[in-house]
């Protein structure tokens, strides 16, 4: 039953999900982060967390806006672009510019965070294109063969 009611995913409940993981393991990482080297670091953590859930939403908007068109591909392609160049773009930058934050371990908090909402987004999206079929994702790749 559970399944079922998790199958039926929104945008906005996907976003919630999101959120609630990203903040969740936000806060850990910054108390640890804090305790172990002080405030700059727990600021590094959350630039970081904040850089890649801006992204994974973004991701998730584009990607589910275009699900029921003929161009879903493109959506998920125009996720994955914005995905991956906002946290590209703030670790070159804050590297280029080597302020507090780059060493405080920004662009390691960054990988880190990418790696997290990447697993998090994906397994959302595979449900939000799974409910918006109205069928598992498995059974149209059986009908071309």
């Amino acid at each position: 039953m559970a399944t079922k009611r998790f199958a039926s995913l929104s945008l906005s409940a996907a976003i919630g999900v999101l959120s609630a993981v990203a903040f969740a393991a936000a806060s850990a990482a910054a108390c640890v982060e804090y305790a172990r080297a002080g405030a700059m670091s727990a600021a590094a953590v959350g630039a970081a967390a904040v850089t890649c859930w801006v992204a994974s939403v973004l991701s998730l908007v584009l990607s589910s806006s275009w699900r029921r068109t003929p161009q879903a591909i493109t959506g998920i392609l125009a996720g994955v672009l914005v995905r991956m160049t906002l946290p590209m773009g703030v670790a070159v930058l804050s590297q280029a510019v080597s302020g507090p934050l780059a060493k405080a371990g920004l662009f390691g908090w960054i990988v880190c965070f990418f790696l997290l909402t990447l697993v998090v987004e994906t397994l959302l999206l595979v449900r939000l294109l799974r409910s918006s079929a109205g069928q598992p994702a498995a059974s149209t790749w059986s009908k071309g063969s």
